[in-house]
């Protein structure tokens, strides 16, 4: 009887609490004329509120049976409105009990119950991958709107790729009007902007600028030591905005930071120090990041209850993880909508039916986002009912049997399939191939089909390269860096000309670039060929860099005349045919015209190098004519965009790069803007009283910087840049995606690439700046810091293979990039475990069945495989039309192709110029004059020979500075002849080694200018390690000339009026010329031939006997026979940085001199016969070819040397 009494009472308490409430302080409040009457009636009235509260909280007792809430019932509309503005009195009320001061009327309009029944708990439910968890939240708002059509419905989603996809299967289904989707950021935005907080928000480029102030202003003050050698390096400015994002996301508060640290090392306390004057920047200037905007969304739902209380339903879906920040926006948040709906993937029956949290192993990462979510909202999981069982039994079984014990195999019944290919290429182009069967056989839609890999990087030139080819609407889900297009390499490369010092390569590049017209530049303006005769001219001048380098080589060449040749020291050099005169001078006139309009102001502020940059870049032809004026045109712009869309195949890609190259640009004027520019005493450190004056609106000019550091500012902002190709409006397309990015979606059909061990699992690595233990220290400390070895792979896998409803192929290249053996990936096996179906192993050599062609290219392919016996063959030989010309194309490359595969050299293409014989016989006929140097030439590899002296092509090496081999022995051949030439005694050692210095000096102070090169900084160093060498060389010559006196030296035959040396044969006769480098006379009257090299490659008889060396026997004879100076005795080869003499010796030759002297007659009379005849196949005598070959770049047998 007293219990039912006391139930009674404060049930009636409750009902008559409206005839209580304080309406005659109300009242007052309306009545007040002026603000302190207000207030003071405020006041009371808050307090009789607040009393009559707390006079009902003594009467609920749950633990005596009475209710445990109780309703105030506020009659009048208008006063329920005021109580909902005080926060204060709201709060109060929820914090005593649960009671909430409500009026009908006003629960009608805002469709709300009068209390929190069992319906406005959050309902988390769990079901597996695919088993419909999408279409309950699709079918829940169906329900809502049917209801209420004006009701207010959020749903939040993971990625904007999942926005897509959700509202696409809403509007396939019904009911997206009104239906508000987003990602937690969107709804942090939508919540700031209900609570009136219109908070300037950070972008990318200005954060990235901030982070480097901060970096420098710490390293100026001496606080940031032990990341100071890092402070330039965009990577570092990277790192620290992933760990700024990850600490905001964690909630982690800067002086919790630096107080878990404050004991640590060094580097953790530096990143607490960036981290703290990071976050005070923006609670100084009152702006948020990204992440910042979740915390200020919360403390607005804290703040102000009366937020979103319109939210009739939340649906939060597709999320594998939750971080702290969105926890607590979303607990938040479910206290304020009517209903709330958490999809979660998990295995409901095993969770539920034995009462506990098994948790499979593919469920790892759910697992962790189920026990948190569960906490923030305390809420239990609920079993989807009734679930939707996936449409294809073999992926059903794959779903539940993925990773699990004791696993059984099913019958793929067509729809899992798997192929391993050779590599990459082959791999994407299989893939490729099913996809666009699914389209064409299994008439799916593009947007039902997906490519999934787990890095998409290394496939995207293959994916873009083979979509192209096959005709495939692609779509790729991730961004390009925006450094790769190029575009935007090209502008990049020119803006950094003036920062390297004007290169020559890129220069001449950017005179080459076909995205830059330089007709605007003027008079002097660069055309057709100027590019080739400025490199040419860059060559001859030795350019390596810098503006006086360049107008000294081009001011000399434009006082030389046209038609000057320098003869060469080696008669086989061919002169390079360079501008001179007055083209040489026009040339000049174009160079300063170029340097004028791409050089920027030494300083100048960051919005007027942006606006430099942007003249350059000029405008875009198509919204030229709509947003701006003729008198508003850059006149001088190199037509960047222009030349841009003039190339339909690749228009798109460049013009919206450059496009997020403009908005990079932009960034940067804001970052200068909302930052200032740095102070005098701190560099880049940016004052406080310029930041303040620009938020607060004050206009100050800002402080210039150097160019260079424009520019550094600019490249970093671009290499952390990505930017993404649209897609052609109202056109379906095929997604490729990474496994991240393809989480959540659903396909008909889904492509998994890369399932070879290390793609897929990809290593876990643990963090550059906050390493694994650091994170436990600090999660012990009571940051929530997540560890980043968690072994998520496994679940990122599950997920992947769960995109697909019907078919799932799985690819894999059983080759690695380096040619190497490739085993498949762990998850490949695990597959192959559960699904019976066999591996199709392909091979880019394997013939393609016309059926399975997916481009006119693979249709020609399987043609050509059958030999051109088909009747696809015959059928293509008869057509005239672009399939049957490409065959016709085909057939010839494959003829080409079985040449360049034979053993053996064969065919016009490969030296056999048999048919020019009669021609090459009237060139190198009998009157032809030789050197050894090219007989040696063509016993080194006939193309060499070929190649360089009959088509007298050189390779086109850059300029580099410093000497070469051949400048070099040039130096020594020219001071040992001059040293010997001025001693009265050539054969004394002392006199000789008294000499050397001052002809050394004479020579190396002459040869930058004679010989041509550009001294080094080293020069002066070299200079003394070359005389050494020559002391060397010269104190062992005289040790191995005893008896013998230097006779001759460089001396000519064939040149210069002297006899040229005649070799006789029965075929015919050789003439000969050439430098003997010396020629000793011993005592007996006899000659001593020796033959200087500046090179260390050892010499042997063996090279004499097989003719790769006959120069030295070929100058023995011509000093015996042509020049009658006697009989020859001996000669070797002298090696001068080794100071000893070879080891072919022409007395120590088997048979003696006239033997050495035969064999080498008969080696040049059969080169000059086989030139004459037309025999140069490349066969390179030693086995591999010289590296200074001009065919190295195009032939097809070049072997390079291997030491």
């Amino acid at each position: 009887m007293a219990l039912a009494w006391m139930r009674l009472s404060i049930l009636r308490v409750a009902s008559c609490l409206s005839t209580q409430f304080p309406s005659d302080n109300f009242r007052r409040i309306v009545e007040c004329t002026t603000d302190d009457e207000r207030i003071a009636a405020c006041r009371s009235f808050v307090k009789s509120v607040r009393k009559r509260v707390d006079e009902t909280v003594r009467y609920i007792r749950p633990d005596e049976g009475t209710f445990d809430f109780a309703i105030m019932y506020v009659l009048a509309e208008n006063v329920c409105y005021e109580i909902l503005t005080m926060p204060d009195l709201f709060e109060y009320a929820l914090s005593s009990w649960e009671k909430l001061p409500l009026e009908k009327n006003f629960l009608v309009a805002r469709q709300r119950p009068p209390c929190l029944s069992h319906d406005m708990l959050p309902h988390l439910f769990l079901a597996p991958a695919g088993q419909g968890k999408t279409h309950h939240c699709i079918a829940r708002i169906q329900e809502v709107r049917a209801k209420a059509p004006l009701a207010s419905l959020w749903v939040i989603l993971p990625n904007q790729a999942q926005v897509a996809a959700f509202r696409r299967r809403l509007a396939e289904e019904g009911g997206a009007l009104g239906v508000q989707l987003g990602t937690f950021y969107t709804f942090y935005a939508e919540i700031l902007a209900r609570a009136g907080q219109p908070i300037p928000r950070l972008l990318d480029p200005v954060q990235h600028r901030l982070l480097r102030t901060i970096v420098d202003q710490l390293c100026a003050e001496g606080r940031l030591c032990h990341y100071a050698p890092l402070r330039d390096k965009p990577g570092f400015i990277r790192l620290l905005r992933a760990l700024v994002r990850e600490l905001k996301r964690a909630r982690v508060h800067r002086d919790n930071f630096a107080a878990a640290v404050a004991d640590g090392e060094e580097r953790l306390t530096e990143l607490a120090a960036i981290y703290a004057d990071y976050q005070d920047w923006l609670v100084r200037i009152n702006w948020m990041d990204a992440e910042g905007q979740g915390w200020l969304a919360a403390l607005a739902l804290e703040k102000h209850p009366h937020l979103c209380r319109d939210l009739q339903l939340l649906i939060v879906d597709g999320f594998d993880e939750f971080n702290p920040t969105q926890l607590e926006v979303l607990r938040l948040l479910t206290g304020h909508a009517a209903e709330t709906i958490v999809t979660l993937t998990g295995d409901a029956s095993t969770q539920f039916s034995t009462g506990t949290f098994r948790t499979r192993i593919a469920h790892r990462r759910f697992a962790r986002a189920l026990a948190a979510i569960t906490t923030a909202l305390n809420v239990e999981p609920e079993p989807l009912a009734p679930p939707r069982p996936a449409s294809c039994a073999p992926l059903a079984h794959l779903e539940a049997s993925l990773f699990e014990p004791f696993p059984q195999k099913h019958p793929a019944d067509d729809a899992v399939a798997f192929i391993e290919t050779q590599n990459r290429g082959q791999e994407v182009r299989a893939a490729l191939r099913w996809v666009k069967a699914c389209l064409v056989r299994d008439e799916m839609a593009a947007h039902e089909v997906a490519i999934i890999a787990r890095d998409l990087a290394p496939y995207r030139p293959f994916l873009q390269e083979t979509a192209a080819e096959f005709g495939l609407p692609l779509r790729l889900a991730e961004g390009a860096d925006l450094l790769t297009n190029p575009a935007v390499a090209a502008l990049l490369s020119l803006l950094s000309l003036p920062v390297l010092d004007w290169p020559r390569r890129q220069v001449v590049d950017a005179w080459r670039n076909p995205y830059f017209d330089w007709s605007g530049v003027g008079a002097d303006s660069i055309g057709e060929g100027d590019a080739d005769r400025l490199d040419a001219a860059a060559r001859a001048g030795l350019v390596i860099q810098g503006l006086a380098q360049w107008r000294e080589a081009l001011d000399r060449l434009a006082q030389m005349k046209p038609a000057t040749e320098v003869a060469a020291e080696d008669e086989d050099l061919a002169p390079p045919e360079v501008p001179a005169g007055a083209e040489a001078a026009a040339l000049r006139r174009k160079f300063e015209a170029f340097v004028a309009r791409v050089t920027p102001p030494p300083e100048a502020t960051v919005r007027d190098y942006a606006a430099f940059v942007e003249d350059l870049i000029g405008d875009d032809p198509k919204l030229a004519p709509r947003f701006q004026s003729p008198e508003d045109a850059v006149e001088n712009s190199l037509g960047v965009v222009a030349r841009a869309w003039e190339t339909d195949l690749t228009a798109q890609r460049d013009v919206a790069a450059l496009r997020a190259f403009k908005d990079v640009l932009r960034g940067l004027v804001l970052a200068e803007s909302v930052l200032g520019q740095a102070c005098p005493e701190h560099g880049r450190r940016a004052c406080p009283e310029l930041v303040l004056s620009r938020v607060e609106g004050r206009s100050r000019r800002a402080a210039p910087i150097p160019y260079a550091r424009f520019y550094t500012e600019l490249r970093g902002a671009v290499e952390g840049t990505s930017y993404t190709v649209p897609p052609e409006p109202n056109v379906p397309t095929v997604l490729a995606a990474s496994v991240l990015n393809a989480r959540g979606l659903s396909f008909r059909a889904v492509a998994l690439l890369g399932l070879s061990e290390g793609e897929f699992p990809q290593a876990e690595r643990e963090d550059t700046l906050l390493r694994e233990s650091d994170r436990l220290t600090l999660r012990d400390r009571g940051l929530l810091i997540e560890p980043r070895l968690q072994g998520d792979e496994v679940t990122f896998f599950y997920e992947a293979v769960t995109r697909a409803r019907e078919k799932l192929l799985l690819c894999r290249p059983y080759l690695a990039d380096d040619g190497q053996q490739w085993e498949p990936s762990p998850y490949w096996e695990q597959v192959r475990r559960l699904i019976d179906a066999p591996v199709e192993h392909v091979r880019p050599e394997d013939p393609l069945p016309a059926g399975e062609a997916a481009s006119s290219q693979e249709l020609v392919s399987a043609a050509a495989f059958t030999g051109g016996q088909s009747l696809l063959a015959a059928w293509l030989e008869q057509e005239d039309n672009e399939l049957s010309r490409a065959w016709r194309s085909t057939q010839m490359g494959a003829s080409v192709l079985r040449a360049r595969l034979a053993d053996e050299p064969c065919g016009s293409h490969e030296g056999d110029l048999t048919a020019l014989a009669d021609c090459l016989s009237t060139r190198y006929g009998p009157r032809h004059i030789w050197s050894a140097s090219r007989l040696e030439a063509y016993a080194t590899c006939p193309m060499l020979f070929w190649v360089g002296s009959s088509l007298e092509l050189e390779p086109r090496t850059p300029p580099e500075e410093g000497y070469d081999v051949r400048i070099l022995g040039t130096m020594y051949h020219r001071i040992l002849e001059e040293l010997y030439r001025r001693a009265l005694d050539p054969t004394g050692a002392d006199e000789l080694l008294a000499l050397l210095p001052t002809i050394a000096q004479e020579v190396f102070d002459a040869a930058p200018n004679e010989y041509g090169f550009r001294p080094t900084p080293l020069w002066d160093y070299q200079r003394q390690e070359l005389e050494q060498i020559l002391a060397d060389t010269v104190t062992a010559l005289v040790e191995a000339s005893l008896g013998y006196t230097p006779a001759a030296l460089e001396q000519v035959f064939g040149l210069e009026g002297q006899p040229v040396l005649v070799i006789h044969s029965d075929s015919g006769e050789l003439r000969l010329r050439g430098f003997i480098d010396r020629i000793d006379r011993g005592a007996d009257g006899r000659l001593r031939v020796i033959d200087y090299k500046a090179g260390s490659t050892p010499i042997s008889a063996r090279d004499l006997a097989e003719g790769r060396r006959v120069q030295l026997a070929l100058y023995a004879l011509a000093a015996r026979d042509a020049l009658s100076l006697g009989d020859v005795s001996g000669g070797f080869y002298w090696h001068i940085g080794s100071a000893k003499a070879s080891s072919l010796k022409l007395e120590k030759y088997k048979g003696g001199v006239e033997a050495a002297l035969q064999v080498a007659a008969n080696h040049a009379l059969a080169y000059a016969a086989a030139v004459r005849a037309g025999h140069f196949q490349p066969r390179p005598s030693s086995g591999s070819c010289p590296g200074h070959c001009p065919a190295a770049a195009f032939c097809w047998r070049y072997t390079p040397r291997v030491w």
